[in-house]
């Protein structure tokens, strides 16, 4: 496997920063209900308007710790490294115990390069707080960098398992940001060590393989994704359409035909498109005209945006015969 780089390493940093502060006081008259509209409007990507509720309550003397950490991670979202810190170190000095603020300021420790400071502040996050994923996850990000592998390992393994997703979205963006699937597959392997069925992380690995030309590991990843996330579920299109356009790019038409439609209904677009295609391919015109027939009666107009290239290449291809 190629060595991960403290570029690649670092710049997943911010994709596992994220965290969602509990707010307990619902009195209308307090600071805390101005710090849960602030919490929704950062998590809705307002950054100003939660920015601009915080920052009153800074400049009144009534700013508490989580006030102070949102503050710093919308500095952090801004690029203003230097007030990130400033605020987070702010919410440490209002509540030693308060987790977030030590491994947000361990990522900013880490890009600056002080890794044996950052290391710390992570590790300090996890015994405040050892149901925090994040920290688990920059903890690793700085004991790999510092070269303690089997201590990065168990970090990481720890924080997959206490959120697979915050490991799997740093395989991710080394897939969509960097494509480079060995990096991607340090992440998604000890995701799926902690979570073998977790939907976007076979998702990922998936595409990670097939990018590397293993279309049988590829195959196995995708088909357990497919089969363990129910229908309806907001990846299980994806996963269809990779799983058996797979299938489609290595031959295997009898399988698409044979099981298409095994999970979902009778109405489902993609089975009827991944149907068509395959006849096409075995050169079965009269199948592939009323499976096509079948799949342009259930799409809508216009095209799901969500549909991928060589889908919506087929339909602008073919449409004008039905």
């Amino acid at each position: 496997m190629r060595t991960l780089t403290l570029v690649t390493l670092a710049t997943a940093i911010f994709c596992i920063c994220q965290v969602h502060a509990q707010v307990q006081n619902h009195d209308p008259s307090s600071p805390s209900l101005r710090i849960e509209q602030a919490i929704k409007a950062y998590d809705a990507g307002k950054r100003e308007e939660a920015h601009s509720l915080l920052a009153t309550l800074a400049e009144t003397g009534k700013a508490n710790e989580v006030a102070y950490f949102y503050l710093g991670m919308i500095a952090y979202d801004a690029g203003d490294f230097t007030a990130a810190e400033a605020h987070f170190r702010k919410a440490i000095s209002i509540n030693p115990n308060y987790a977030p603020p030590y491994s947000d300021l361990s990522a900013i420790l880490l890009e600056q390069q002080k890794l044996e400071e950052a290391e710390n502040m992570a590790e300090k996050a996890t015994k405040l707080d050892p149901s925090y994923a994040p920290g688990f996850a920059n903890l690793g990000m700085v004991q790999y960098l510092r070269n303690k592998k089997e201590d990065a390992y168990d970090s990481f393994l720890a924080a997959a398992k206490l959120d697979p997703a915050i490991i799997t979205s740093s395989g991710a963006e080394m897939l969509t940001q960097y494509n480079d699937p060995n990096a991607a597959l340090y992440y998604l392997n000890i995701s799926l060590a902690a979570a073998p069925n977790h939907p976007l992380t076979l998702l990922d690995a998936g595409q990670a393989y097939r990018m590397l030309g293993d279309n049988k590991k590829a195959k196995e990843l995708l088909k357990r994704g497919y089969e363990v996330t129910p229908v309806g579920q907001g990846s299980f299109d994806v996963l269809y359409s990779s799983y058996f356009r797979l299938l489609l790019d290595t031959g295997d038409y009898d399988t698409i035909i044979r099981d298409g439609f095994s999970k979902v209904g009778p109405n489902y677009p993609n089975g009827y498109l991944l149907r068509s295609l395959a006849f096409y391919q075995q050169g079965k015109k009269e199948q592939f005209e009323e499976a096509a027939k079948h799949y342009f009666s259930l799409i809508k107009e216009p095209l799901p945006a969500s549909l991928d290239v060589w889908a919506r290449e087929y339909i602008n291809g073919h449409k004008k015969n039905y």
